[in-house]
């Protein structure tokens, strides 16, 4: 009988164990082994929240899965680490969240960009009241959104710019249409 190669073996195992155990321990495996910030980051946020009975102990390593989500440059784990901090009470937790939120609004998650503006603009999460921050925040959102609707639209201009109609009526509904 020819032996296996051990470079075979260890994701055989790997499949053979995810299909014999539970949802949890299936869901562990498969973050901890794609290493995928998106992977980590719902495991994470699936210890925090659907495993109520052991709460404390899931929810600080829930917080070190989307930890290493949010290091590895995952948006909503930035924010998501933003806001688990916005909950606590003292200035250091505050001041955690108010950098986890720039670092998330900065690389484009437009929810942080919301929660930055509301924070200068009403004094919240430990801040002063600043109104020209509040602005640039608001700035970047409405800029952010702009961005997002012409990557969503960029298909059908070009289609559009080729001779399409329908990609013509898609992006340009006549009037009266809506």
């Amino acid at each position: 009988m020819k032996r296996l190669v051990p470079s075979l073996l260890a994701p055989m195992l790997m499949l053979l164990s995810m299909t014999s155990c539970s949802e949890h321990a299936r869901k562990r495996m498969h973050a901890d082994w794609t290493k995928d910030p998106k992977d980590l980051y719902e495991y994470g946020c699936y210890l925090i929240a659907k495993r109520p009975r052991n709460f404390y102990k899931d929810g600080e390593e829930g917080l070190q899965y989307i930890e290493m989500a949010a290091n590895m440059g995952y948006r909503e784990a930035m924010r998501k680490m933003g806001g688990i901090h916005a909950m606590g009470a003292d200035v250091k937790n505050l001041t955690i969240a108010v950098n986890w939120y720039i670092r998330a609004a900065e690389v484009g998650e437009r929810n942080a960009m919301i929660e930055l503006e509301n924070a200068y603009r009403y004094g919240q999460l430990g801040l002063q009241v600043d109104t020209v921050k509040a602005d640039y925040w608001h700035r970047r959102f409405v800029e952010q959104g702009i961005k997002d609707e012409d990557q969503r639209l960029a298909p059908w201009v070009a289609k559009a710019e080729q001779g399409d109609l329908k990609s013509m009526v898609s992006i340009h509904p006549p009037p009266g249409s809506m």
